[in-house]
């Protein structure tokens, strides 16, 4: 999988929308890592389903968010 790297340095955004916008598109990031739907991902997200696997799949990918934006600030 192939993941867009947004620079939070150079952002014309306020500090917050910049960091906003790395969490666009975590669903189907997870959902692609997994072989499954987005929907699904959405649906375990919202609790209106179970999967250990995708909990801790959406749990990694917004600590990888949350390292970028340690380094960036």
């Amino acid at each position: 999988m192939v993941r867009k790297k947004i620079s939070l340095k150079n952002s014309k955004e306020a500090p917050e929308v910049a960091r906003s916008l790395l969490f666009v598109g975590l669903f189907t990031r997870v959902a692609e890592e997994l072989g499954l739907s987005v929907s699904h991902v959405n649906k375990v997200a919202r609790s209106k389903a179970q999967s250990k696997r995708v909990t801790e799949a959406i749990i990694r990918e917004v600590r990888r968010i949350e390292r970028q934006t340690e380094r960036a600030a």
